[in-house]
């Protein structure tokens, strides 16, 4: 009878000691509600909506009103080639996919008014005309956070990319119901040229902008811990163990 055992395959008592190196090495699985992201002002005139410098702050407050978006992707675009034998891919370029980001809506609507101005800079409706992509792109980074253990320090970006080129393409239209008692959470589609990954791994890097934030952290802190109908629920663990 063969034997269809091998030394090679893996045993039970092999898990714990995988699960040792997982948190001991890679600091155990990472959880996608740990994330930040940090949009810079784009550097077109300010007009409309952005005219006043303190409503174009606001813009970095977004930060801690992202509820939701994704790490960008990469992919080869290819093309068959056969020269002899069978037919292989070779790569010509790379390809990069639209990134959404969803944000919880104040009540004066100001994310909604922001977003607005910027496409119409993009292409005004009065007169449908373009502008030059020079003028109103910008850069993105989106952070990927540890568990932040050491409460005195600032969790450790594990994983960071900037959008290079980003603007907005798309804004997502929200829904309106006398029934509904939801917060409104407005989605914007950004398209970028590439992305590129920033900083070292888990090296310590402090939150994105935190000292232009409008209000102080006290009031953030509060009002993600529980507000709204608990709309920032799967944030405020994150938010707890940095204030």
């Amino acid at each position: 009878m063969t034997n269809r055992s091998s030394s090679n395959a893996p045993r039970p008592e092999d898990v714990g000691s995988f699960w040792n190196r997982i948190t001991s090495r890679g600091g155990g699985p990472s959880k996608p509600s740990r994330f930040l992201i940090q949009i810079n002002p784009p550097s077109f005139p300010q007009r409309g909506y952005l005219n006043n410098p303190q409503d174009m702050n606001r813009l970095r407050d977004l930060t801690f009103q992202c509820e939701a978006t994704e790490l960008p992707g990469r992919s080869l675009s290819t093309s068959d080639v056969q020269i002899a034998g069978p037919t292989f891919k070779l790569p010509y370029g790379s390809a990069y996919q639209d990134i959404t980001f969803t944000f919880i809506c104040t009540n004066d609507m100001y994310e909604k008014r922001i977003f607005d101005d910027w496409l119409n800079y993009i292409n005004n409706i009065d007169n449908f005309t373009f502008n030059y992509r020079d003028e109103y792109a910008t850069t993105i980074g989106i952070f990927q956070y540890d568990e932040g253990g050491d409460v005195s320090k600032w969790p450790a970006v594990t994983y960071g990319v900037q959008l290079i080129d980003a603007y907005p393409i798309a804004i997502n239209q929200l829904s309106l119901a006398w029934g509904e008692d939801s917060v409104h959470r407005l989605g914007i589609t950004f398209a970028y040229t590439y992305y590129r990954p920033i900083g070292q791994l888990n090296a310590p890097v402090p939150l994105p902008d935190l000292g232009s934030l409008t209000g102080s952290i006290s009031s953030i802190s509060s009002l993600l811990s529980g507000s709204i109908n608990g709309a920032f629920s799967g944030f405020s663990g994150f938010l707890s163990g940095l204030f």
